[in-house]
């Protein structure tokens, strides 16, 4: 099954109350950008997994920011991490079209992460067609 993770937006939160992100963060002298998407993802959502496929860097100019994103197999998601316990963090599982108007709606610069996602998935047409029926 297709779900895409989002997590409640506590940082940003005097803008949106109700804001949801994709997981991500920096790379930590030493550390591997693998190295780091698996240590945020563990930090910030409490979910382990493999790496199936690397979506590439997407530069943002006006904050002067590159974003390596990457596709996660789950194998394992935790009742109890980090920042669930230091900050209250809440992870949720949407569905691609909720996923996209969520982000749409609060972190119009994710939008394009999901878009790289289907436009180089083999099966494109089966996933846009789902978009369109839901």
């Amino acid at each position: 099954i297709l779900r895409f993770l989002l997590l409640k937006d506590f940082i940003n939160k005097s803008r949106n109350k109700s804001s949801w992100i994709i997981p991500g963060g920096g790379i930590e002298e030493n550390e591997s950008k693998i190295e780091a998407a698996h240590r945020e993802l563990l930090e910030e959502a409490g979910v382990k997994g493999r790496i199936i496929r690397d979506l590439g860097i997407f530069e943002n100019f006006e904050r002067k920011r590159r974003t390596n994103v990457f596709v996660i197999y789950v194998e394992n998601e935790f009742d109890d991490w980090e920042e669930k316990r230091l900050i209250g963090r809440q992870r949720h599982w949407y569905e691609l079209k909720e996923a996209l108007s969520l982000l749409n709606s609060h972190k119009q610069n994710q939008v394009s992460f999901i878009e790289r996602f289907l436009l180089t998935s083999p099966n494109y047409i089966q996933l846009t067609q789902r978009i369109k029926q839901s």
